[in-house]
């Protein structure tokens, strides 16, 4: 979901504007257009000569239509305010009109909050306070962030606020939902905690008003939509898809951050009706459009069918689609798998899935991520997936691999340099990663990897965005959103020495991990999925997995995870042609030298957790692992790293490691 950052300007700046002296192009579109909007309607830079606070009668009528709202779900809010509080923000309710019906908590800065008026009665509408969160989320109907001088009243210049507002389930605004602190309490995380609040209010209100018509949505949804066989949407009259199903999410690239539902078959997203399917819901629901057609971007006709839920005026409708063979049309190419969404991220075992929820939400915000999880578990795909959900994915995704390259071809890779910086350099000079990656995702592979000297480089990077490139005189900048990765103890090392400790803590603004595969529940379903994938990719028909060659897979510790199986799987394919069942045999012979598996337990049958690995015994299988591919390599080391997915400094890490 996009929303708006208005970043603290200089006092210089707000000053000239206000003596008009300040042209448009020194400030930002949005900022400008906010300020002109309190310039209009005469807003006094110094705040209200009298504070606009109604009368309790007032805000008594005010709250009524609110109060089934403020009751119904005062655990969500109370929580929210009690984790706000702590960080000293203030929580506030308004109307759609801006006016404060309810506060929850502040911390050190409540005081000064009651001070500024950030209390109920009072009125926050644009028209009054000039540029400020709960009143520009009402004008421009976004999530805002406002910082410092953004604010247009100068005495809230030292407050930081985030806003987002409500819609009931017809689109029409609610009210705003808004925490405000000191600046110094600044943090994009904050914003998401807002955001995915209003979310909350919102579905509470669209289940409430689902059920007042009869519609019982899980019966609706696992009925119509997780049962059709081609992609079907859950649409609400605010113009969003809530609800897709399988094959929607695989067909459909573009369904921001569609994550698993409780429902196997369904997946949660919050995507515009009109980028998806490219109509608004007034044309879906047009009586004459009972013919609607769609040409999908890879070339697939689709025929929709639409059906209201209710009564009218209509609250929702199913969308279904199906597939057309239009004759004198050249057959749509078939799509390949491509590591772009989180519909490429297999599974549906609950760390993994929380996991994927977390990335789905971090991916809206500017927040660097660290990546820590075991080689081969998919953080590349994790990192492009949240790439692809976030306000950048029009932008690049740059990916570097810290580990494969020496020092000194690290920084020049990622800074660029000047011309004859080095001997064997470009007379012209090259740009680096970092100006390939601007407005986009520069993901980081083996950070950990990195010397001291690349890791000062990047540190400076981090604080404004600034860099040389090599043997270069002249700064330069970028605008990139860093994404970390490693699979290695990075604390360990920070206490080590061997990793820079502000750097870590300038990386790790939010950590994500991937559960190695011998800690996942859901192998079967991996494998399953795996097939599907590997056998498009060959243009031939997925063999079945007999309980033999599942009950092999499953005893198998997979010390290269997902990259791992993936790479057996492709080669059992391969052997298994043309039979339709994979058996044991058709499996590498790594995985047919390990000690018999239990059979694959039934539905029926009691799950008994298997005790989880020591890390002795995870690093010892690890080393047998290598050691197994070098021996079928024939000492190749290049080759032992393609068959495990790794590096080739993996592999000489690991042996050495043995050594020590």
């Amino acid at each position: 979901m996009s929303f708006l950052h208005l970043k603290s300007t200089s006092l210089q700046d707000w000053e000239r504007f206000l003596k008009r002296t300040l042209s448009p192009h020194e400030l930002s579109q949005v900022l400008w257009r906010c300020w002109e909007r309190a310039v209009q309607h005469e807003v006094n830079p110094q705040g209200p000569a009298q504070e606009p606070v109604v009368t309790a009668p007032t805000l008594a009528h005010k709250r009524e239509p609110l109060k089934p709202l403020l009751e119904a779900k005062p655990d969500l809010l109370n929580n929210i305010a009690d984790t706000l509080s702590k960080q000293n923000f203030k929580l506030l309710f308004t109307d759609a009109e801006g006016i404060v019906v309810q506060g929850w908590g502040g911390g050190s800065f409540a005081e000064h909050a009651n001070l500024l008026r950030l209390i109920p009665g009072s009125s926050w509408h644009e028209n009054i306070r000039g540029t400020n969160a709960i009143g520009t989320a009402i004008t421009e109907k976004l999530p805002i962030a406002i910082e410092g001088r953004a604010h247009f009243v100068q005495p809230y210049h030292e407050l930081v606020c985030y806003a987002s507002p409500v819609f009931d389930p017809h689109g029409e605004l609610v009210g705003v939902l808004d925490a405000t602190s000191y600046i110094s309490q600044a943090n994009p995380a904050t914003l998401d905690t807002v955001i995915q609040a209003a979310h909350s209010i919102e579905d509470y209100l669209r289940q409430q008003e689902l059920l007042a018509r009869g519609i019982h949505l899980h019966n609706t949804l696992e009925r119509l939509v997780g049962r059709y066989p081609e992609p079907a949407f859950f649409v609400e009259s605010s113009g969003m898809l809530r609800f897709a199903n399988r094959q929607a999410r695989l067909a459909f690239p573009s369904l921001s951050a569609a994550i698993p539902s409780s429902n196997p078959a369904l997946f949660l997203t919050r995507s515009p009706l009109q980028d998806v399917l490219g109509c608004t819901w007034s044309e879906l629901m047009d009586p004459n459009n009972q013919q609607l057609h769609l040409e999908h971007g890879l070339g697939v006709h689709f025929r929709v069918e639409v059906e209201p839920l209710g009564s009218p005026p209509y609250l929702a409708a199913i969308v279904f689609l199906e597939r057309q063979n239009a004759r004198n049309r050249k057959p749509a190419p078939q799509a390949k798998p491509t590591a772009t969404t989180f519909a490429q991220m297999h599974g549906n075992d609950p760390a993994f899935v929380s996991t994927l929820q977390k990335a789905s939400r971090l991916a809206r915000s500017n927040l660097p991520l660290l990546l820590l999880s075991e080689t081969g578990t998919g953080k590349e795909l994790l990192a492009r997936s949240i790439h692809q959900a976030s306000p950048r994915s029009q932008g690049p995704f740059v990916a570097l691999n810290c580990a494969a390259l020496s020092p000194q071809l690290l920084e020049s890779e990622l800074f660029g340099y000047a011309p004859g910086a080095f001997t064997g350099a470009h007379s012209e000079g090259k740009q680096g990663l970092l100006t390939s990656a601007e407005q986009g995702t520069l993901f980081l592979d083996e950070i950990a990897d990195t010397p001291a000297s690349f890791q000062a480089l990047l540190l400076r990077f981090l604080e404004d965005g600034s860099y040389y490139r090599v043997g270069d005189t002249q700064l330069r900048h970028a605008n990139v959103r860093l994404v970390c990765a490693t699979s290695q103890e990075l604390e360990e090392q920070v206490q080590q020495g061997s990793f820079r400790q502000d750097l870590f803590y300038r990386i790790r603004g939010a950590v994500l991990t991937l559960p190695p595969l011998r800690q996942r529940s859901d192998l079967k379903l991996l494998v399953q999925e795996l097939l599907q994938e590997l056998a498009q990719e060959l243009s031939c028909k997925p063999p079945l997995p007999s309980q033999a060659a599942l009950a092999l897979l499953s005893n198998y510790t997979w010390p290269g995870n997902i990259r791992e199986l993936r790479h057996a799987l492709h080669y059992a394919i391969v052997l298994a042609a043309p039979h339709t069942t994979l058996e044991p045999e058709h499996l590498p012979d790594f995985l047919q030298e390990t000690s018999p598996a239990l059979p694959i337990q039934t539905q029926a049958s009691v799950c008994v957790e298997a005790p989880s690995a020591s890390p002795s015994s995870i690093k010892d299988s690890k080393v047998t692992a290598v050691k197994r591919a070098l021996e079928r390599a024939q000492g190749n080391v290049s080759e032992a790293a393609r068959m495990l997915g790794v590096a080739r400094s993996t592999i000489y890490r690991m042996l050495r490691r043995q050594k020590d």
